[in-house]
């Protein structure tokens, strides 16, 4: 279940579907760009019968380094969730 997949391997299993190599990759490509625009200007993307990407925001906060035991400050940032649609989860 741990299977990771890079760029050329989806390009790869779109090119075993039939669409020719330029095809396969500029697909791939705008389909991601899409989904980082949409971010940026929503926080939220939502694709039928996909699911939902979406950015939550995480406030800073104090950790403590394991290496070392000193305290450090985790600044703020995003994270990326994805909640799978039920029509996925099936």
């Amino acid at each position: 279940m741990n299977n990771k997949y890079l760029l050329s391997d989806l390009v790869t299993r779109l090119q075993k579907k039939g669409y020719d190599a330029k095809q396969a990759e500029l697909l791939t490509r705008s389909f991601f760009l899409c989904v980082e625009k949409g971010l940026e200007q929503d926080q939220q993307v939502k694709i039928n019968q996909f699911g939902q990407f979406k950015l939550q925001e995480v406030d800073a906060r104090e950790s403590v380094d394991v290496n070392t035991g000193k305290r450090v400050e985790i600044k703020a940032h995003y994270k990326l969730n994805f909640l799978p649609d039920a029509h996925l989860k099936e």
